[in-house]
This record gives C-alpha cells, structure tokens and sequence, in this order.
C-alpha cells in the first residue's frame, strides 16, 4: 500500500480526490497547500498529487519540498483538460494528468508502482 498526500484548496474537490485515490490501494492524507509544507516534511509519502486549484508558486515550493525529501518522490500535478498541452513546458511537477477520474486512478497506480515502497 502507498501514501499519498494530496493537495488543494476546494474541500470538496480534495474530498472527492480522496476517494478516488483509496482506490489505487493507498492511504491517503489530504491537506490545503498551506498545511501541506508542514505535513511533507514531518511525514513520508510514496507520491504527492497536486490539484489544478494550487497556485503555481504553491505548486513549486511544494515540489522542491517533495524532492528535498526523497529524490525519488514524485509529484503528480492535476490539470484541467484545456490545460494538459501547456503542461508539457510547466516545470513544476514530474508528470500530469487530467481530472478525469478514471485518468487520475490510472496515473496514481503507475506512478505508485514505478517506486520502492516505504519501509
């Protein structure tokens, strides 16, 4: 099983991504991007999954944060599906995909099975 901190600032989208990440066999802690600092650096995650309502410079920090911890960590950047070409040059997270939920449930597991689990 895999840890996931997701972030965002709509409730109840962080709500919903919450169920639909459980199903990828993970456990889950889901936080607003100004309690997510906090909670990536006193915790370990297997991958972090950024909503499209993070800001950008939220989304950087939270990124360099993420590989400070473990280089291997990935970061996992929701976006919206107009958004998903202009994703190509963001450097901020290290793969994307779209709000579908189906997508986003695919992406998790093969970003989640692609590295070493935590001990």
């Amino acid at each position: 099983m895999g840890r996931i901190l997701t972030v965002g600032q709509d409730e109840a989208l962080l709500s919903s991504r919450v169920a639909i990440l459980r199903r990828c066999e993970a456990e889950v802690v889901a936080a607003r991007a100004s309690e997510a600092l906090k909670i990536l650096t006193a915790q370990q995650f297997d991958l972090v999954v950024l909503c499209h309502t993070v800001t950008m410079d939220d989304m950087k920090e939270l990124v360099r944060s993420a590989h400070r911890q473990a280089s291997d960590l990935k970061v996992l950047q929701i976006l919206k599906t107009a958004e998903l070409s202009r994703a190509r040059t963001s450097p901020a997270a290290d793969d994307t995909t779209s709000t579908d939920p189906a997508s986003l449930e695919a992406k998790v597991a093969q970003m989640l099975s692609s590295r070493p689990r935590l001990a």
